[in-house]
């Protein structure tokens, strides 16, 4: 089938009804016809090879009409899958980035400082799940079975979660006063539900950061519940994606098109009722869809993505900058626009390779939140807001390379799994 019934593809070339032939050679070089129009330019870029024509997609069409000639000889068809993420790259720093981002955001909210983010908290927290739809895309593909898929988040996520509950568990007793601390109910409903990722059944400890403004010990390990949810969606959205070869973009923009109008439905449920669940409830599951499958749309347009590095940075950032202010935006396209953002400054240079090994930066991101709960119940009031920023990041960093070096290092090495478990 024709891309347009009103061409012929013949083997020396494409003509036009009634109309001369148009030399293949000189549209591949990048010599436009005279008398080429929109039409030409469409079979053009659909054009596969010079003995058959193919179909082409809707969302090329609308690129060929605004985008220069050089780009229209550009294939802009997914990746052949599974493949090699380049190594060594800059994901390593950008996730110390992100941590340090969230942790300077929930220091603001705490200390009621208003510190400068490069990337807003929760911005942040997307980012990491787009990360995590990149990576864990290409982990499925690569393992497409349950049991070594689920074995290698299980080694990845399991020891430094579990390690960070049970070690600020155990060490707050020194901070709670509650004398009937380790027999009180409360004390085992925390440990029971934090470890099976339901801590809004119980986020507090008894006796422990009562006189904080919050009093719940750790608010950054609601995303673990999420970031599981979203594992458990990979395998399928990928099946469904090599059960539908010929249109994958359209199960990417549904996907991310429910993900946008359930976050816009319950913001506005916020908004119009002031009841801070609706709030919360937007930001769950869902919600996050929209960071994890932009990630995983970049894996499978990955070729595609580097061709056109040097046109997406500087159209996300001045769309970020010019729109930022925006709540329409900030809710609907941004999402789409961080993940590109961050998988552009994870992929392109090799500016961050060095901070590649023995990574904590998700160890950082569980620990620092009962930290900056510490901090904010223990020291002085005329203590400089820098310097506890300062000392948080120096304790989070120190307790992060505890449990990593401890735990979480010799749990991997005796199970055998790969330096990067991704």
């Amino acid at each position: 089938m024709c891309v347009l019934s009103k061409y012929d593809v013949y083997r020396n070339g494409i003509r036009r009804m009634n109309q001369p032939y148009l030399s293949i050679t000189r549209l591949e070089i990048g010599i436009k016809p005279q008398n080429s129009n929109l039409f030409d330019r469409l079979t053009i870029l659909g054009h596969k090879d010079t003995h058959k024509s193919w179909k082409m997609p809707y969302i090329q069409r609308i690129f060929c009409i605004f985008a220069p000639d050089k780009l229209l000889r550009m294939n802009l068809q997914p990746n052949q899958i599974p493949y090699n993420i380049p190594q060594p790259n800059n994901m390593g720093l950008v996730r110390y980035v992100l941590a340090i981002s969230v942790l300077i955001g929930h220091f603001n909210f705490i200390f009621s400082t208003d510190f400068y983010l490069p990337v807003s908290s929760y911005n942040a927290v997307g980012c990491f799940f787009a990360l995590s739809g990149f990576l864990v895309t290409n982990s499925w593909l690569k393992h497409p079975k349950w049991r070594p898929f689920l074995k290698n988040r299980c080694i990845r996520l399991l020891p430094a979660y579990c390690a960070t509950v049970i070690f600020f568990a155990i060490i707050l007793y020194f901070l709670s006063s509650d004398v009937h601390y380790f027999t009180s109910l409360q004390f085992w409903k925390y440990i029971a539900a934090n470890l099976s990722f339901m801590n809004f059944i119980e986020p507090d400890l008894p006796g422990v950061f009562t006189s904080n403004t919050m009093t719940c010990v750790n608010g950054s390990l609601w995303t673990m519940k999420v970031e599981w949810m979203l594992y458990f969606t990979t395998p399928f959205a990928i099946l469904a994606l090599c059960s539908w070869k010929k249109r994958p973009i359209v199960i990417f923009v549904s996907i991310y098109l429910v993900s946008m109008i359930y976050r816009l439905t319950f913001i506005w449920l916020y908004i119009s009722t002031n009841t801070e669940i609706y709030n919360i409830l937007s930001r769950q599951f869902i919600g996050q869809l929209m960071y994890f499958y932009s990630g995983m749309l970049i894996y499978f347009y990955f070729d595609v993505f580097m061709r056109l590095k040097w046109w997406i940075l500087p159209i996300s950032l001045i769309l970020v900058h010019s729109l930022h202010n925006l709540q329409i935006f900030n809710l609907t396209i941004e999402p789409f626009i961080i993940s590109l953002l961050v998988i552009w400054f994870s992929m392109v240079g090799r500016w961050g390779t060095w901070l590649q090994r023995h990574n904590i930066s998700y160890i950082i991101y569980l620990v620092h939140f009962p930290i900056l709960q510490i901090c904010k119940q223990y020291m002085p009031a005329d203590n400089s807001n820098l310097s506890t920023l300062l000392i948080a990041i120096m304790l989070s960093a120190l307790i992060g390379l505890i449990i990593h070096v401890l735990i979480e290092m010799p749990i991997q090495k005796r199970l055998l799994l790969a330096k990067n478990i991704y």
